[in-house]
């Protein structure tokens, strides 16, 4: 059993391609819709000559701005590059500096202070157990 219609189909159905004759060429590749081709060349204007040479004008410093834009990129790049590796090498020398200077510290506060020398070594003649076995005699 069919069921009735409720009225006739609709002439354009929704979708990416309804159905129906098409042009040939209303479309490209990708989808966009065709130009249409212009007229055949008919002589310029003064105005539409001026107006073409403003526009390859135009062009022409966009294209060179753009490969500045490119240039100024590939340098800050390039600069970042050098920033990372000039503030490793200044932690690196910042770290061996940092360890120098405690052990320089350390150093002169035990030798060069007389009073804390004499106290530091003094009990190491009487005390052998406190040396290191190879100083031991």
């Amino acid at each position: 059993m069919t069921t009735p219609s409720t009225g006739p189909p609709p002439a354009n159905p929704p979708g990416p391609n309804p159905p129906g004759p098409h042009p040939p060429h209303d479309r490209r590749d990708d989808g966009a819709p065709q130009l249409p081709v212009p007229p055949a060349e008919r002589p310029r204007t003064a105005a539409e000559e001026a107006e073409a040479e403003e526009l390859a004008r135009l062009r022409a410093e966009l294209s060179l701005l753009h490969k500045r834009l490119d240039t100024r990129n590939r340098r800050s790049y390039a600069l970042i590059a050098l920033r990372r590796v000039a503030a490793a090498i200044l932690i690196a020398v910042t770290a061996l500096a940092l360890v120098a200077s405690v052990v320089g510290l350390w150093g002169a506060t035990t030798t060069l202070i007389t009073n804390r020398w004499v106290s530091t070594v003094t009990p190491l003649p009487r005390d052998p157990a406190g040396l290191p076995g190879f100083l031991r005699c």
